[in-house]
């Protein structure tokens, strides 16, 4: 179905509304809950801190009697009398009176003196605590109390202590049926003399199994005893090891108790809390509903982990008031949406208009109506595009008359243009014709030259050495000059057949490896005579530079060349340097002279053709040809050099064995 622009607007509109709508949601329900669950473990974790705190006061409480007992003067004089009867009969009255489980005196050596619940005496007693109020201490803690101690202690302790275990869902499993000893909240007290002497300790403590007052009150005074929708909003526990032995958890799965006692916690909670010793924080669904619980490790006066205390929260009310944000949430977002409809179809309404209008002058213009002009309807965007149009149509018509003119001035120019192509074409084949003529010239003027001046030259010896018969001084003076410029004419004529060939591209190179130094050595040994002639010093340092690939006799050429000069160049006495070494970029071949230097607006142009620096007599093609035989074998060349002090020139090869 083809939709309209109209309906595209609102449907976009709609889209990026639901988009941003359910982004919102999304964000804003993951942050409440987020904020919800952050919330209620803060909670939890307040709620464990002060049952910690209930759970220390139950300790303190049995501590400060504990103490008070021991001062009283019945309990001294008993003691210091060994009146074990009158000592036995008010232990029992006051346990009974103060709800302790048990009751103990012992002497200064920890024989037990009297029970509060057993007549039986004498035997040492192996309760830390005793020990520790015999060196002074005022202590309490919490102790786990084997069966045979809580017998020896009060008879009927062992059968509250005694807890059937039942098999629990995620707890770690165990074969273990029955757990026999119990967990005692004790508090000890030393007893003293008038003197001020220690003569014994007073010992009485609760005992925590299936005692509920602990876990009763942390739940009324937390959570003052509410329920939500019938359930309790808060419960507490008391473990010993892993064993739910006080709480006021309800136990609607097992028949047989009234409270989930003798059921164990997860594996996972029993991990973190009684191995590792950490807090837990965490969601646990508790018999029907979920709850978010904390946990945190029971220890002994040793600091050994002996059980857990625990807390929970019913997460249902939190839930519930999320979910109540959540929803007023998302009715204010569907209200949002419907409204973002409504507005969304009134400006794609009062878009789509103009843009007829507009569409309508396109199709005029794209007939070539380019007297057409809209009527502007708004002062917005649209007015101002619509005005744009116009204007746009106004310069498109303009700019046709403008093309039409230039049209036909570019059609006069291209006439203009291709009569002159024609031209350059014929003049440049005319050039092509005079430069082959002129070579062709160079050829055969060189070679018609080079005979005769080798006939002249050859006479011109002969008559010099005497060979045609005796000359005067001035005679072969005279001679000398001839057989010199004929040198002199022999080498133009060779240079400018070799830069015709070379020109020509008709030169062939003769490649081979090559020793640089050898190459060196031997050009040097044929300039010896020029060297020696005027005296020169020349200082070879060739280092141990590998093979190159080229022609030898073109090479020979450029050494004998760049070394023919700094011959000519250095006054008589000198000296030249002739140096190899290999660097990163290939081999280099240096030729140093002590020479009057070149200046420097001449540097740039050493290597032109028929170019001549200097006031030596010379061809001014040697070092042009020098130039073009290194490049052609793949190198460079160049020059430096210092006015009065002398130049250098150096060219670069490929090492015969590196990549070029």
């Amino acid at each position: 179905m083809k939709l309209n622009i109209c309906n595209r607007l609102i449907i976009g509109f709609t889209v990026v509304a639901m988009l941003t709508l359910v982004i919102a949601a999304v964000v804003g329900i993951y942050l409440l809950n987020a904020m919800v669950m952050t919330t209620v473990q803060k909670n939890v974790q307040h709620d464990l801190d002060a049952a910690h705190a209930i759970y220390d006061y139950k300790e303190e409480k049995i501590e400060s009697f504990v103490h008070l007992q021991a001062e009283r003067y019945i309990t001294r004089n008993s003691m210091i009398n060994r009146d074990r009867r009158a000592l036995q009969t008010e232990l029992s009255k006051v346990s009974s009176n103060e709800g302790l489980d048990i009751l103990v005196a012992a002497d200064a050596d920890g024989r037990i003196f009297a029970r509060a619940h057993n007549p039986e005496y004498g035997d040492i007693s192996y309760n830390s605590m005793i020990h520790h109020a015999l060196h002074g201490d005022i202590i309490s803690g919490t102790e786990i109390m084997s069966v045979e101690d809580l017998l020896r202690e009060n008879p009927v302790l062992a059968d509250r202590a005694r807890i059937n275990i039942t098999q629990t869902e995620k707890a770690l499993p165990t074969t273990k049926p029955v757990e026999t000893s119990g967990m005692m909240m004790l508090a000890a007290s030393p007893i003293y003399d008038y003197n001020g002497t220690i003569i014994g300790s007073m010992c009485g403590g609760v005992l925590v199994n299936r005692n509920y007052e602990i876990v009763d009150e942390i739940r009324d005074v937390l959570y003052r005893g509410e329920t939500y929708k019938g359930t309790n909003l808060g419960t507490a526990t008391i473990f010993q090891d892993d064993l739910r032995i006080s709480t006021n958890v309800p136990a609607e799965q097992w028949a047989l108790h009234e409270r989930a006692v003798g059921t164990r916690v997860s594996e996972e909670v029993r991990e973190t809390v009684l191995m590792h010793g950490e807090d837990w924080i965490g969601r646990a669904y508790v018999v029907n509903a979920w709850y978010v619980t904390a946990y945190e490790p029971l220890r002994n006066i040793d600091g050994d982990i002996i059980g857990m205390l625990y807390v929970g929260i019913l997460e249902e009310p939190y839930i519930d008031y999320r979910n109540r944000i959540i929803y007023t949430f998302l009715a204010i977002l569907v209200m949002g949406l419907l409204l973002s409809i409504m507005v969304s179809r009134y400006l794609a309404c009062g878009i789509i208009n103009p843009i007829r209008t507009l569409s309508y002058g396109a199709r005029e213009v794209s007939k070539g109506n380019l007297d057409i002009k809209l009527k502007t309807s708004s002062d917005d965007e649209i007015g101002e595009f619509t005005e744009t149009f116009n204007r746009m149509v106004a310069d498109l018509r303009s700019k046709r008359d403008q093309l039409i003119e230039s049209h036909h001035e570019l059609k006069a120019s291209y006439d203009r243009i291709h009569a002159m192509s024609r031209k350059l074409r014929s003049a440049n084949r005319e050039l092509k014709e005079l430069d082959r003529t002129k070579t062709e010239f160079l050829n055969i003027a060189t070679h018609e030259l080079r005979t005769p001046l080798t006939a002249i030259r050859g006479f011109a010896e002969a008559v010099y050495d005497g060979t045609l018969g005796e000359i005067n001084e001035k005679q072969k003076t005279a001679i000398e000059k001839v057989i010199q410029n004929s040198d002199r004419l022999i080498r133009l004529i060779n240079d400018m057949l070799d830069l015709s060939k070379i020109r020509s591209k008709t030169i062939e190179y003769q490649m081979s490896k090559l020793n640089p130094n050898e190459l060196i050595t031997e050009s040097i040994e044929n300039l010896r005579p020029l060297i020696d002639e005027k005296n020169l010093d020349i200082d070879i340092d060739l280092g141990d530079v590998p093979a190159v690939v080229g022609d030898r006799d073109r090479l020979h050429q450029v050494i004998i060349n760049l070394v023919s000069n700094a011959i000519k160049f250095t006054p008589e006495n000198g000296r030249i340097m002739v140096t190899t070494r290999l660097t990163e970029s290939g081999v280099e071949v240096s030729v140093r002279d002590t020479g009057y230097g070149i200046a420097p607006m001449n540097l740039a142009h050493v290597f032109d053709e028929f170019k001549q620096i200097g006031r030596e007599e010379g061809t001014g093609l040697g070092l042009a040809i020098a130039k073009k035989i290194v490049e052609a074998h793949g190198g460079t060349i160049w020059v430096e050099s210092k006015i009065g002090e002398g130049s250098v020139f150096t060219f670069r090869l490929q090492a015969a064995d590196s990549d070029p």
